[in-house]
């Protein structure tokens, strides 16, 4: 064994710690920034992969350290659209310490004409802010690998691996063929999901100016009734009587399960089909929200242990939805639990609230 690979072998478990702890600093500041990925990856190299790295001839004379290695802690960060990987991006620029020399941007590994890969690979290390906190000072010639991809140019980077076509010497003609239209495909399918969430997000945009002007005549669908949650002065004055109860209302993103499938399932058995006839349901019993309320709860927290937080915390999505349910005839209100059911204990207190049951 070489001295160089004896020096990393001796020292690779405090870059295993490197890895760990920006994987976390990472995390953190995605959360911060609310960029959602598809898949976060982190892996420190492994011995025999480092020797084989030094080994090869064009690099005998480039590492005099294992420090000069860039690449001893890698992350891969999986980002859904190309606008959030370009987020991601601006993101590392923003609170790390870019090594612009061994750094590669997607537009710098293909000419216009080539096919494969694309992603950013950017190499960094902790800013200078980072390195006087006691437990990072340990890493101020550390660096890392960052790369920054989509999800279909990462599927790309993994049929690729598999197939081990690296370039396009030595491929046959039919094989070049397909790899160009897959590709072509994948990058085509990139743009387009692109273009769907720029699309959604005019649409809500839209729904949102309509419904701040007074205009409700829009149809009832998933954005229309997230423009209307998040600004209906009726949404909000339930709301606020809900956390005055000791509800928690959040907004359904920040829990583990988004239940707008389920409230759209129960305006439809409702015959709601538009956020006009909505308001216009939910103004109705308005006024004796908090009422409702404190007897749902009184119901639902019944048996529970004193200091339980169980049933706390609700979405605004299924906060709305239960005050129409509790509000509506009994007959609605079973039909739809038959079919679109909550929890048992929280199906049970609705019936009990319009006094009756649902059948088993």
């Amino acid at each position: 064994m070489d001295a160089l690979t004896k020096q990393f072998e001796s020292a690779r478990e405090n870059f295993v710690s490197f890895t760990a702890d920006l994987e976390s600093i990472l995390r953190k500041l995605l959360e911060h920034a609310g960029i959602e990925l598809a898949a976060l990856e982190a892996r420190t190299k492994g011995v025999d992969s480092f020797r084989g790295k030094v080994d090869r001839p064009e690099k005998k004379q480039k590492y005099k350290k294992c420090e000069d290695v860039t690449d001893l802690s890698g992350l891969r960060l999986v980002c859904y659209l190309h606008e959030e990987a370009q987020r991601v991006s601006k993101l590392l620029a923003d609170h790390f310490t870019i090594d612009i020399k061994n750094s590669k941007y997607r537009h710098e590994f293909l000419a216009a004409d080539r096919l494969g890969y694309r992603a950013d690979h950017i190499v960094i290390s902790l800013s200078p802010e980072r390195l006087k906190l006691p437990e990072l000072s340990k890493y101020k010639n550390y660096k890392a690998e960052i790369q920054v991809k989509t999800v279909l140019e990462h599927a790309w980077a993994a049929v690729d691996w598999k197939i081990r076509y690296k370039g396009q010497t030595g491929i046959p003609e039919p094989v070049l063929r397909r790899l160009y239209r897959i590709s072509a495909l994948l990058e085509g399918a990139d743009e387009d999901f692109s273009r769907v969430k720029a699309e959604t997000g005019s649409i809500r945009n839209a729904y949102s100016k309509k419904i701040k002007s007074g205009n409700l005549a829009i149809a009832l669908d998933r954005e229309s009734a997230i423009a209307f949650l998040k600004q209906s002065v009726t949404a909000n004055k339930i709301a606020a009587s809900a956390r005055r109860l000791g509800f928690r209302v959040r907004a359904a993103q920040t829990l583990n399960t988004h239940p707008m499938d389920g409230f759209l399932g129960t305006m439809e058995l409702l015959k709601i089909t538009d956020i006009d006839n909505l308001e216009r349901r939910l103004a109705l019993k308005v006024r004796s929200s908090e009422a409702v309320l404190r007897k749902f709860r009184g119901l639902v927290k019944a048996g529970e242990p004193m200091g339980s937080e169980r049933f706390d915390v609700i979405s605004r999505v299924t906060l709305v939805r239960i005050f129409l349910l509790a509000t509506s005839s009994k007959e609605d209100a079973k039909k739809v639990l038959e079919n679109i059911p909550f929890t048992k204990k929280v199906s049970d207190a609705i019936m009990t609230l319009l006094g009756g049951e649902i059948r088993e």
